[in-house]
């Protein structure tokens, strides 16, 4: 009987605590709960805040997408002048000329034209003129007429006079 006393005794103790521990558990979350609620942020502050970063966020993609045209502009510009430079038509400015046969295909053999075969010529500005070969590559031009050339002229004024100094030579 003893052992079933001491066991009673037991069960009552924890059925007391039990029932202090409900009130106290509910207590305990309430607090955990007003503390969390302390901590949130009304909606409409939450919203001003949303929508000052996104202005920000808007500033620095205007800026950025400005730095962006800039450097994509730098770049063409770059570019451009790099084609430029590659163009025959800048080392026609120079001075040289382009040869096309009469189907407009560019002649980079002077085997190809042969005698009676028309061609054009292609200066700076696009200027053009027609010709026709007179004769076979790599056979000379006939002689022209070759000029001497003048005869130096003798300085004229008084003669030179002459150094006391000796040569070193």
């Amino acid at each position: 009987m003893r052992l079933m006393e001491g066991a009673a005794q037991r069960l009552d103790d924890r059925a007391e605590r039990l029932v202090r521990a409900l009130p106290l558990l509910v207590e305990r979350r309430r607090g955990q709960l007003a503390e969390a609620a302390a901590r949130l942020r009304h909606p409409g502050q939450q919203m001003g805040d949303a929508a000052r970063q996104i202005g920000q966020l808007g500033e620095r993609l205007a800026v950025a997408a400005g730095r962006a045209v800039t450097e994509a502009g730098t770049r063409f510009g770059s570019v451009a002048k790099l084609l430029e430079s590659y163009s025959y038509q800048d080392v026609l400015r120079r001075g040289y000329t382009l040869v096309r046969d009469s189907a407009g295909t560019p002649v980079t053999d002077p085997a190809v034209l042969t005698a009676g075969v028309e061609f054009e010529v292609e200066f700076r500005d696009r200027a053009t003129i027609g010709a026709v070969v007179t004769r076979e590559a790599g056979k000379a031009a006939p002689p022209a007429a070759q000029s001497r050339p003048a005869a130096k002229r003798k300085r004229s004024g008084p003669p030179k006079p002459k150094s006391e100094q000796g040569s070193l030579f």
